[in-house]
């Protein structure tokens, strides 16, 4: 069963009820699929008078990405974002936000997604996160961030006693790696490793390119001839910033004793290059999710 998405603050799995006391609930909130797979949604009515039967009618807000029958089986189509719409015919509704994931082989140990977590089209931005966040936000700062107890005092993922509790733990767990948590661990973020492989490998070319109108990095691989866009779409706080210039892209791992451990590792590019970077974990990033080769 697909794990449900806890803080999201995107449409997926709301209620809503056309008489007093009625709406609707789906049995997932959200779907992380491949390209190619096939998942069935359940829907249930609920009333004051306690759970109802109706016939419902289902619905895709983007068809090219994932389709839905009659009985809510959805499938998997193309690399974007959906949502598959029940309709209960005394007018309540509810959402399932599907995320469908393509891979393609740029070398190394992982495929690498052609689309950014949420997004619907390779030029998006998809989703921002904190490091280790299940859910999005309208503001990314030390205080409400999940590991954190104030500024720089952590209270998981540390390795310094002077940043708060130490537990030592330099990597995220799979229940707090978004894209693992929401895929079954089909999927997850990046290791460190396979951004040190994408940035070091010297058959994977990088190009910062414009793009229909938007900028980003090119990567392809020389030896396979498939290619990824990196958005950029720079990091959130207040608000978005750099977003016409700067890409951030998370991983699952922790800066080492280099740095300091309120910062995680993340890809970091302009139009100078694309380098190895350490960021403040409260702030709000874009995710690309691998996969790992058969």
């Amino acid at each position: 069963m697909i794990a449900l998405l806890a803080l999201t603050l995107v449409s997926c799995g709301d209620k809503h009820g056309s008489g007093k006391g009625n709406y609707l609930m789906l049995d997932q909130f959200v779907l992380v699929l491949e390209a190619g797979d096939n998942a069935k949604l359940n829907a249930t009515t609920y009333s004051n008078v306690g759970r109802s039967d109706f016939a419902y009618g289902w619905s895709s807000t983007n068809p090219a990405v994932a389709t839905v029958d009659g009985q809510g089986n959805v499938k998997a189509l193309s690399a974007g974002a959906a949502d598959i719409v029940a309709q209960a015919e005394n007018g309540a509704s509810a959402a399932c936000r599907v995320m469908v994931l393509q891979f393609v082989d740029l070398g190394g140990a992982v495929l690498w997604a052609t689309c950014n977590f949420g997004a619907s089209r390779p030029q998006d931005a998809g989703f921002y996160y904190a490091w280790g966040e299940k859910g999005n936000k309208n503001t990314y700062t030390w205080t409400n961030y999940a590991f954190a107890t104030a500024a720089n005092q952590l209270k998981k993922y540390n390795w310094d006693e002077h940043y708060g509790e130490v537990d030592g733990k330099n990597v995220l767990d799979a229940s707090d790696d978004i894209v693992s948590y929401t895929s079954d661990r089909r999927f997850r973020m990046p290791s460190r490793g396979d951004l040190e492989t994408l940035l070091t490998d010297a058959s994977v070319g990088k190009e910062y390119v414009n793009e229909e109108g938007r900028r980003g990095l090119k990567v392809w691989s020389e030896s396979t001839g498939a290619e990824i866009f990196l958005p950029a779409t720079g990091y959130f706080e207040a608000s978005v910033l750099e977003s016409q210039t700067m890409g951030y892209y998370w991983t699952s791992a922790l800066a080492g004793t280099d740095s300091e451990p309120s910062k995680a590792i993340a890809l970091s590019f302009d139009t100078e290059g694309a380098v190895k970077d350490a960021i403040l974990r409260f702030r709000g990033l874009l995710i690309r999710p691998v996969k790992a080769k058969p």
